[in-house]
């Protein structure tokens, strides 16, 4: 709990004390742990109990958060984290809610839309997954040979040879890794030849 939080509970207590009200003594003695966390604590809380993988009660915490009044970047970082674990437990429905809510808080945010990418590219929504990826370059993301690579593969697997054949090449161009050119090589099979540097 922050300074400002623990001045805040004991002023009111205080002025509770002086006019003679029986539940500022509660106050005074209520156990820590009770006490409200603050939206900072509140993330760290659902972290926690993801990392141990307490799904229900790091969902109830993100989505809380996501609906808070932190900074905007934060809580689409919650409704990620939500989309997530929605899809985990198989709740597509209110996983795409947490990534629309998540694009919403943060539209200019090139890792929102990457995430929001590789959310829709895992549960096989290709077309959703396809333009959140072409957000994510559009709004510069500083990974851009890796996300070129992604999407080359995506294309690739959905038959688009043309636009993969593009991306790869945009992702050799940007510095993807050997190992993300060489997946989208295999999967167009022998029609890269001709774009190799």
């Amino acid at each position: 709990m922050n300074r400002i939080a623990v001045a805040a509970t004991f002023a009111a207590a205080s002025l509770l004390v002086t006019v003679g009200s029986a539940s500022a003594c509660a106050m005074y003695h209520r156990p820590v742990a009770k006490v409200e966390m603050v939206a900072g604590n509140q993330l760290e809380a659902a972290q926690r109990a993801e990392a141990r993988g307490e799904v229900r009660a790091a969902l109830r915490l993100y989505e809380r958060f996501m609906n808070g009044k932190g900074e905007a970047g934060d809580r689409a970082h919650a409704a990620l984290r939500a989309a997530v674990l929605r899809a985990k437990i198989g709740h597509d429905a209110q996983s795409r809610a947490r990534l629309n809510r998540a694009t919403a808080l943060a539209p200019r945010d090139g890792g929102v839309a990457l995430a929001a990418a590789r959310l829709h590219r895992d549960a096989g929504r290709a077309g959703q997954a396809r333009e959140a990826y072409d957000r994510a370059l559009a709004l510069g993301i500083g990974e851009a040979g890796e996300v070129h690579a992604e999407l080359a593969l995506l294309l690739a697997r959905d038959g688009d040879t043309g636009g993969a054949q593009a991306h790869l090449q945009s992702a050799r161009l940007s510095g993807a890794s050997p190992d993300a050119v060489i997946a989208v090589e295999a999967a167009l099979g022998g029609g890269v030849a001709q774009l190799r540097l």
